[in-house]
This record gives C-alpha cells, structure tokens and sequence, in this order.
C-alpha cells in the first residue's frame, strides 16, 4: 500500500513541474542582448500551443535589421476550413524596456493568425 501512495505522490510532483509559466515576464533571457549578433535565419523547436489559427510546422523566420528595427518574415502550414495552405507572414518588432524582449506584430492577414492563448 505504501508504494501506491508513493506512486501517487511522485505523480503529483510531475504533473506540478511540468505545468510551465508562459507569461514572457517569466522567461530568463541572456544578459547584454545584442540584437544585431542574433539577426539571421531562425528555426522554431517548440511553440505555446495557441487557441485559433496559427503556423503548425515549418516554422522559419528571417530577422533582418533595416534603419536599426527587425522585420521577420515568416512562412509556414496553416490549416484552415480543412485545407493546408502555406502562409507567407511578414512582422515587425518593437522595443520593450528588456533589450533581450520584443513584441511582434504579423501585418495584414496575417494579423488574424497570431492570435493564441493569453
């Protein structure tokens, strides 16, 4: 019986530490970011799983430094109505008081598939 308890236990603990705090005022970023050292082609592993429409795969953006801002552009699958379409989304940057921390906006219809959970 005392190996069930302790079944259940370790199983609490692990459904406790795999609950992740996605609030971006949470996540460590390196110290003295510099934007124009991490500018080029960047590949996505892992995304928040996001209410509504979104990329689904084949995540690559493109940051490009123009006049000091960074512009993305990115293309991936998105599924809507039941079909698979390539979408082709460009963004743009602005600063926030953390150098390492931007917000991004998708422009034009794109602007509809970055909506996720909050």
């Amino acid at each position: 019986m005392q190996w069930v308890w302790a079944l259940v236990l370790l199983a609490a603990l692990g459904s406790a530490r795999a609950e992740r705090d996605c609030r971006v005022s949470s996540f460590r970023v390196k110290e003295n970011f510099d934007k124009d050292r991490f500018s080029g082609t960047w590949y996505a592993m892992a995304k928040k799983d996001p209410k509504g429409l979104f990329l689904q795969d084949n995540i690559v953006a493109q940051f490009m430094n123009e006049n000091g801002h960074m512009t993305a552009t990115a293309k991936g699958r998105v599924r809507l109505f039941n079909w698979d379409l390539c979408a082709d989304m460009l963004g743009t940057f602005t600063d926030t008081e953390d150098p390492a921390k931007f917000k991004m906006k998708y422009w034009g219809v794109a602007s509809f598939l970055q909506k996720g959970s909050k």
